[in-house]
């Protein structure tokens, strides 16, 4: 895995004062999708993808109230979406062809 804290600083956006929660949560998203991933053969890029889609959601819990996140358009509407509980199911998503039926 070599997706790095820089890397996933300029993914979501923010400012070099998050780089120690951006480190902390990559570290954790990579040590989960090597969990997921165990034994199995999953090419290098769909690896950091995983890692750097579930590193992005841990991230983000942090700016979320009990896990609704509000949006508003420009046209004044506004809508409430639920944050996931589980930050592997981006990661699932992205390794579950080579994960097979059965994993994590």
């Amino acid at each position: 895995m070599t997706v790095t804290a820089s890397d996933l600083a300029t993914y979501l956006g923010v400012p070099d004062s998050e780089d120690a929660f951006v480190d902390t949560c990559l570290t954790r998203a990579q040590t989960f999708v090597g969990e997921m991933v165990g034994t199995r053969t999953v090419p290098g890029d769909v690896l950091d993808q995983a890692v750097t889609e579930m590193a992005a959601e841990l991230y983000n819990r942090k700016n979320v109230k009990n896990g609704v996140v509000q949006f508003a358009d420009l046209s004044g509407s506004s809508g409430a979406v639920r944050q996931a509980r589980d930050p592997r199911i981006a990661a699932r998503a992205v390794l579950r062809p080579y994960l097979g039926a059965g994993f994590r």
